[in-house]
């Protein structure tokens, strides 16, 4: 297979801390951690498919990966095969997932229970699960995973930033423009997960839900975020009348998205 971009342009070089790899297809996820790990001067090496990554695992050590369990041409279960069954230098490094997945997905948990993924950090992200992963990491100690609660779309708030910001450097205007540009990507997004459903491809279906589910929780969109796991679970059981459904609910949760962002940007900051 191809790779989508060559490996060594991905590398941030910085100037001590940790080598992590990430492995994750989505650019606004990647830039996300990378506000968070480049507070410590981290190094850090970007992998946007299985391909990328495998080929990253086999020529660098690192000291953490961290794995986003759904991208297009090999998902993380397989990566994390691959690692614990090579003689790559990665064999033993800590592997933590990054996933919009219910807590209770088997895979996840026969994964987690078996030692090939150490830890999981449940979309949204929060800057304190990243930084207990780091310290662990650092000083040797065991990492333990949290749980994680599904989301009901009925008492989702449309967009909720007390617990986000945080992840930003508490930097509104860092927020603001990234959250623009996940706003303007919206539509081709939905308009994806459209043509998905009409073709009944609910592998991809369900990866672009996935996708978006975390995308939108890692911006405050908690409404959104809902509607995208349960559009997940849908696909997963190839439910058409329930996914189109849910498709249509996501493309009106759209515009009053789009007013909450803008009476939030009106808001005075304290």
């Amino acid at each position: 297979m191809l790779l989508s971009k060559q490996l060594p342009k991905q590398r941030v070089k910085q100037k001590a801390g940790l080598n992590i790899l990430i492995v994750d297809d989505d650019s606004l996820n990647q830039r996300l951690l990378n506000i968070v790990l480049a507070r410590d001067n981290h190094e850090i090496t970007f992998a946007y498919s299985g391909n990328e990554a495998i080929n990253a695992i086999n020529q660098h050590q690192f000291d953490l990966i961290f794995m986003d369990i759904q991208i297009p041409d090999m998902d993380g279960f397989e990566i994390c095969t691959f690692i614990r069954n090579s003689n790559s230098p990665n064999k033993q490094t800590p592997i933590v997932a990054l996933t919009a997945l219910s807590a209770q997905h088997e895979s996840l948990q026969d994964y987690l229970n078996n030692g090939f993924i150490n830890d999981c950090i449940f979309k949204p992200f929060e800057t304190k699960h990243i930084e207990q992963v780091i310290a662990s990491v650092r000083t040797g100690k065991g990492l333990v995973y949290s749980n994680a609660v599904q989301k009901d779309p009925k008492k989702a708030p449309i967009l909720e930033t007390e617990n986000i910001l945080p992840f930003f450097n508490n930097d509104p205007q860092n927020y603001t423009e990234l959250f623009m540009e996940f706003l303007q990507a919206l539509p081709e997004k939905i308009k994806k997960m459209q043509e998905s459903a009409q073709e009944q491809d609910w592998q991809l279906l369900s990866l672009l839900a996935h996708n978006l589910t975390g995308v939108a929780a890692n911006f405050g969109a908690m409404k959104l975020s809902a509607l995208a796991q349960q559009l997940d679970n849908e696909a997963g059981q190839k439910k058409m009348t329930a996914a189109h459904d849910s498709l249509e609910n996501i493309e009106r949760n759209v515009l009053p998205l789009k007013k909450a962002f803008i009476a939030l940007r009106k808001t005075p900051a304290n």
